[in-house]
């Protein structure tokens, strides 16, 4: 039990110091099983010369796209919405003469019997 208990605040000491090594120094690489530190060396790169790409041509706006379907479906949806509102409201009207003409022969059917 102690040996298995040495081994975990070993390893937990292991990793801790190469979490805190790895965040200070770059290209750093960290063997778990021993308490050694092994830095990578990164060849080195030649000076900064200058951008190495250039676009040629102007960039499209992927917006454009949404931006027209915005402006086309806004309104016709505004128009749409008035037309199916105008249509709803002339087949009230309708069923309201047609109630109300209903109504009017039966007032008169019923005081045509009197």
């Amino acid at each position: 039990m102690a040996a298995a208990k040495g081994f975990y605040f070993s390893t937990v000491r292991d990793s801790l110091l190469c979490r805190m090594t790895s965040q200070n120094a770059r290209g750093i690489h960290c063997n778990r099983g021993t308490s050694v530190l092994q830095a990578k060396s990164e060849p080195e790169r030649a000076s900064y010369e200058g951008p190495e790409y250039i676009p040629t041509g102007k960039a499209k706006n992927p917006m454009k796209g949404v931006g027209l379907a915005w402006a086309i479906g806004f309104p016709s949806g505004i128009l749409l919405f008035l037309y199916a509102k105008h249509e709803v409201d002339k087949n009230r009207l309708k069923q309201l003469k047609v109630r109300q003409r209903m109504k009017q022969i039966s007032m008169e059917e019923s005081e045509s019997e009197r």
